[in-house]
């Protein structure tokens, strides 16, 4: 009990670390194929999601969200864990289809030429961490507050909460992209229902499964 409460305390800590030591695992891409230096991304890497994610819990806390995982005792785990495998299939099947049937133009981004099956897995990891601690944890809660500070409904504040975090990710995403849109605006309800751990899964199979088959095909 001692050792998960320390946990908790230093959580955004240890996610910090975790993707510096997928940054050092990733060194050949980041400087290679990202053209940036290993050690200005890694220094990077932790002050912002230190930053973002001490505020993200903070505004969490104040919306009454949840971290990293929420078991909802309304239902059955049968039924959450059912519904969470729907959501994630909603994101997956689509990402993957949009990859193999745009594969010549992958073909001309550069970073998506991977060299090795690791590189695959340590990207989606740091995507899954990296994106779901600034959007959802940080993006999405402060919206959320601040709109509720404005509307006074919790409800409507939660949509445009996830209306505009998921907006934004697409623009991360390449401009005005109305796909990368909805797949953040469904991650973003994912995390509202289940917390962070089954978004950042999810975030990670969406990512890894279409990439793995691109490597395979190619």
């Amino acid at each position: 009990m001692e050792i998960k409460k320390k946990f908790l305390k230093a959580d955004i800590l240890v996610i910090a670390f975790s993707i510096a030591i997928i940054n050092i695992g990733l060194v050949s891409f980041i400087q290679d194929k990202l053209n940036e230096g290993i050690f200005e991304k890694i220094l990077a890497d932790i002050i912002i999601i230190v930053i973002v994610g001490f505020i993200g819990k903070h505004f969490a806390s104040k919306v009454g969200f949840p971290l990293w995982w929420y078991r909802n005792m309304s239902v059955s785990f049968k039924k959450q864990f059912f519904v969470l495998i729907m959501l994630g299939l909603v994101i997956i099947i689509p990402n993957t289809l949009i990859y193999y049937f745009n594969q010549n133009y992958v073909s001309t981004v550069s970073w998506l030429n991977f060299s090795n099956f690791k590189e695959i897995v340590l990207l989606s990891l740091r995507a899954g961490l990296y994106e779901e601690i600034l959007f959802r944890l940080f993006v999405f809660t402060l919206v959320t507050c601040l709109v509720t500070k404005v509307i006074k409904s919790k409800q409507k504040s939660i949509i445009m909460g996830i209306i505009i975090s998921s907006f934004i990710f697409g623009l991360i995403h390449g401009g005005v992209n109305i796909q990368a849109s909805i797949f953040g605006g469904t991650l973003a309800y994912i995390y509202y229902k289940n917390g962070l751990v089954p978004a950042i899964i999810i975030h990670f199979l969406a990512d890894a499964i279409p990439w793995t088959l691109l490597y395979i095909l190619d």
